[in-house]
C-alpha cells in the first residue's frame, strides 16, 4: 500500500514534466487519476501506517520521514505549478472568487499566510522557471521567496521594476541560504531595508500580540497623539500604553464614523427606498443612459457581487470595487432597464467582458 502511494507521486511528477508527446490537457487528467488514486490508498493504509511506525527502529523512522520530506518538497512544486496555472486561467474567476488569495483561503481553506506564501512563490515560478527544481531539491523554501516577493514589492513602491533575469539571479544568489542571510543578501543587492512585516499571534489567553515597524515620523506621530489622547485614558481608567492607546483611538472612531453615516443614511435610504420602489413597479422601463441615481440604486439593491460559478452555483459576493454591468451585453441587444443591470465586482465585471468580447469576436 505504501508502495502505490509512492508510485502515484512519482508518476504525477513524471506525467506533469513530460512536455511530448502528450498534450497539456490529456497530461493534467492523467495526473488528476493518479492523485485520486493516490488518496485513496493513503486514507486506506493510513491506520496501518500510524500503528506500524511504533515497531519501527530509529533509523527507519528517522529514514522514512527524510523520504516523506522529498516527496512533500515535490508534491509543493506540483501545488505551486497549478496555483500558477489557475491564476493564468483566472480559473478563480470562475469558481465566483474575486481574487487569487480568496480562492485558496475560501475554496481550498489554506490559511491567510499559507495561502500568501504560496501564491508569491507561483508568481516568482512564473518568472523564474528554475524555482521549481530548487524547491525540489531543498535548496529554496517558501519563507525565502515570501521574503524576496516582498523585497520586490518595496522596490516597486519606489518605481523600480525587477526584471526576469534580475529575479532569476537574486534565487540564485539565495539558494541553500537559511532565511536571515536570505534577507541580508536581498537587503544588500537591492539596497533597500527590508521592514520587518507585521506579525499577529493569538496566545492561550485569547489576548492578541501584534508586532508593528514604524517609520521614525510615524512612531513620532503616534507618541504625540498618545500624549494628547492623556486625558481620554484617565477619564476610562486605562493605563498609558500603546495598546489602550489604540483601543481608545479606535473606540472614538468608529463611534464617530457611525453616527456621521447614520445621520447621511437617515435621507438617504428613504431616497432609496422610493427609488426602488419606483425601480420595482416599472422593471422593463428602459432608460437612454445609465445615471449616477440609477447606478446608486442598483449598487443599492444589489450590495454585493451577483457573479454565480455556472458549476456549482456559488455566488462571489465581493463587496469589494462594485460596478453595475449588463447581464445580456448592449451588443446583444440588452438595455439599461433595471432587469438587465446587475452589480459585480470590477474584477468580475472586467471577466465578464473579456468572454464577451471573445464571443462577439467569433461570430
Amino acid at each position: 500500500m505504501v508502495f502505490t502511494i509512492y508510485l502515484s507521486i512519482y508518476l504525477s511528477i513524471y506525467l506533469w514534466r513530460r512536455a511530448e508527446p502528450i498534450g497539456f490537457a490529456v497530461r493534467t487528467k492523467m495526473v488528476q487519476i493518479l492523485l485520486v488514486g493516490m488518496e485513496l490508498a493513503f486514507s486506506s493504509s493510513k491506520k496501518e501506517e500510524i500503528m506500524e511506525i511504533h515497531t519501527l527502529s530509529d533509523s527507519e523512522v528517522e529514514t522514512r520521514l527524510k523520504y516523506l520530506t522529498r516527496k512533500e518538497r515535490e508534491l509543493l512544486h506540483l501545488v505551486l505549478v497549478h496555483i500558477k496555472e489557475i491564476e493564468t486561467r483566472r480559473i478563480f474567476l470562475l469558481r465566483g472568487h474575486g481574487t487569487m488569495y480568496d480562492y485558496l483561503t475560501k475554496e481550498l481553506y489554506y490559511s491567510g499566510s499559507a495561502a500568501m506564501r504560496r501564491l508569491e512563490a507561483s508568481r516568482i515560478l512564473r518568472d523564474v522557471p528554475v524555482v521549481a527544481e530548487k524547491i525540489h531539491q531543498g535548496t529554496l523554501n517558501l519563507a525565502q521567496l515570501s521574503e524576496l516577493s516582498r523585497a520586490i514589492k518595496e522596490k516597486r513602491k519606489d518605481g523600480v521594476e525587477i526584471s526576469a533575469q534580475q529575479k532569476s539571479e537574486l534565487v540564485e544568489m539565495i539558494s541553500g541560504k537559511t532565511t536571515l542571510e536570505t534577507q541580508k543578501e536581498i537587503a544588500q543587492e537591492l539596497q533597500i531595508k527590508l521592514k520587518k512585516p507585521e506579525q499577529v499571534r493569538v496566545q492561550r489567553d485569547d489576548s492578541v500580540h501584534v508586532a508593528l515597524t514604524f517609520t521614525r515620523t510615524q512612531h513620532e506621530t503616534v507618541m504625540q497623539a498618545k500624549d494628547k489622547a492623556a486625558h481620554l485614558l484617565h477619564e476610562n481608567k486605562k493605563d498609558h500604553s500603546l495598546s489602550s492607546f489604540f483601543e481608545i483611538l479606535s473606540r472614538s472612531y468608529i463611534s464617530g464614523k457611525m453616527k456621521l453615516a447614520a445621520a447621511r443614511m437617515s435621507g438617504f435610504d428613504q431616497a432609496t427606498s422610493k427609488g426602488l420602489q419606483a425601480m420595482n413597479a416599472s422593471p422593463e422601463l428602459s432608460p437612454k443612459t445609465i445615471t449616477p441615481r440609477l447606478r446608486s440604486l442598483i449598487l443599492a439593491r444589489d450590495q454585493s457581487c451577483q457573479y454565480i460559478d455556472k458549476q456549482t452555483g456559488k455566488k462571489c459576493g465581493s463587496t469589494y470595487g462594485l460596478e453595475v454591468d449588463h447581464r445580456q451585453a448592449q451588443w446583444a441587444g440588452g438595455g439599461h432597464a433595471v432587469t438587465n443591470l446587475q452589480a459585480l465586482c470590477s474584477a468580475h465585471n472586467k471577466f465578464k467582458y473579456q468572454q464577451e468580447a471573445s464571443i462577439q469576436n467569433k461570430e
